[in-house]
């Protein structure tokens, strides 16, 4: 499994012109590399808050999940629109929403809430760009990970 993150819910925050920019780039790169990947086995899957995406995105993001759907040689995750405290907020909102009692939560159920439940906790994670902090990237998922800067 690999994750690549590409937008934060924070970029949202950038200049009108950038994020139009970057919606109309990912919107043309998801459509043109989904049938690459659909021919490498890997199955595509995208992580964050859908619901906030331009519909040109959405729809480049639903179709390359549906192309690539039944392929099993790699999860390819792409972070998009993703925070990690956005992650944990929607899951504990789906928690409260299901009726849960707290007694009937542990790490296990919440992990179940997460935007990809069936996915590893993260082994490695690799920093590029020389930051040293995880700026908001799979909070949940990265407890056990070793850190490469």
């Amino acid at each position: 499994m690999v994750t690549l993150y590409v937008f934060s819910t924070e970029n949202w925050g950038r200049a009108e012109t950038e994020v139009s920019s970057l919606m109309s780039l990912f919107a043309g790169v998801i459509a043109k590399k989904a049938s690459e990947v659909n021919k490498k086995g890997y199955r595509l899957r995208f992580l964050g808050r859908r619901d906030e995406l331009p519909l040109r995105v959405l729809t480049s993001v639903r179709e390359a999940e549906e192309l690539t759907r039944d392929n099993e040689a790699l999860d390819f995750y792409v972070a998009l629109n993703y925070g990690g405290q956005a992650e944990i907020v929607d899951a504990v909102r789906r928690i409260v929403g299901d009726g849960l009692a707290p007694e009937e939560i542990d790490a296990a159920t919440f992990a179940r809430y997460l935007y990809a439940p069936d996915a590893p906790p993260v082994d490695l994670l690799i920093r590029t760009s020389g930051e040293l902090r995880v700026s908001n990237f799979l909070l949940w998922s990265i407890a056990y990970a070793e850190f490469y800067f």
